[in-house]
């Protein structure tokens, strides 16, 4: 399912026009409360749960200085925490897929 989400960037983040940073993540059916007890300790997510949609995490947040860095560690965060809600431990990306994001981030335009 991972390789999916991947391949047709439904992990990709966004920044939008007024400098907020948005990342919607769909969880497929997991408990609300089994995903919050799995996010980091920061504000800025939200757990939506839809009785036809499933459950997502939302993230937004105003981006820092170096917005394609930020978009990049937030989309790391993002793949761990869905891992984790199937059960399975991710590590931490590579240096090489760092920087691979951060450049797909750079070339992106802003979004609406």
């Amino acid at each position: 399912m991972a390789s999916y989400v991947d391949e047709f960037g439904l992990d990709d983040g966004e920044v939008l026009g007024d400098g907020t940073i948005r990342f919607r993540r769909d969880l497929v059916w997991k408990p609300v409360e089994e995903v919050r007890a799995l996010l980091p300790d920061e504000p800025g997510w939200h757990v939506v749960q839809d009785p036809l949609d499933g459950t997502r995490v939302e993230l937004a947040e105003p981006a820092e200085a170096d917005v394609p860095a930020q978009l990049a560690r937030r989309h790391e965060q993002l793949d761990k925490l869905f891992a984790a809600t199937h059960g399975v431990e991710l590590p931490d990306w590579p240096l090489e897929r760092v920087e691979a994001v951060k450049k797909h981030y750079a070339e992106r335009p802003t979004q609406g």
